[in-house]
């Protein structure tokens, strides 16, 4: 995996700066491009109000200053406000882009049933077509300054998909010199062993 385009899903938020941190390292550690989206819930329409069009620019500029404040030196940063289902429109822009990589947090909005913990990253990861990321809160603080992976844990269940996770996995464990552990976990375990 050597993502060019990085797509990820921030609020401006502690939460959201963790992603938001991650993505800009893995950005510069992958020479790769970053789009920084913000997902909003109310669904634009033809004829916007002043009062909507207001509320746009406001969290459009709020966005950009949340990524201003971030170390994005060096790196192609856009970004993007989204509207509607936040699963729908961040893959369709995500596929819009050709993008390679998303990035979610695993908490944020509360009220929303996308931000519980890992529902975004779950949805998007089974309908985007391309890995999908989802970054812990304590993640900015944990990781490496130089690379963005210190212990990576692959989860596998002999299936195709656990597969093409595996080869990914190993991949960027690769890259970055990480260490790479593969779980598999049975629900029961038998009570007796037949030869």
């Amino acid at each position: 995996m050597k993502p060019t385009l990085i797509v990820c899903a921030v609020e401006c938020s502690p939460e959201g700066r963790a992603v938001l941190t991650m993505a800009l390292r893995l950005a510069r550690w992958y020479e790769a491009e970053l789009h920084v989206t913000h997902l909003g819930s109310r669904v634009r329409s033809q004829n916007k109000s002043v009062t909507a069009r207001a509320v746009d620019h406001e969290l459009s500029a709020r966005l950009d200053n949340f990524v201003a404040g971030a170390n994005a030196e060096g790196i192609k940063v856009d970004t993007v406000m989204l509207q509607g289902d936040p699963v729908s429109a961040l893959v369709d822009y995500t596929r819009s882009v050709s993008g390679e990589l998303i990035l979610v947090s695993q908490h944020g909005r509360r009220g929303s049933p996308y931000w519980l913990a890992g529902t975004l990253g779950k949805e998007v990861g089974r309908r985007a077509g391309c890995p999908t990321l989802t970054v812990p809160d304590r993640s900015a603080s944990q990781a490496g300054a130089d690379a963005p992976f210190k212990n990576i844990v692959c989860g596998i269940d002999c299936s195709e998909s656990s597969a093409l996770a595996l080869g990914h996995a190993l991949v960027v464990a690769q890259q970055t010199h990480a260490r790479l552990r593969l779980l598999h976990v049975l629900e029961r375990v038998p009570n007796e062993v037949h030869n």
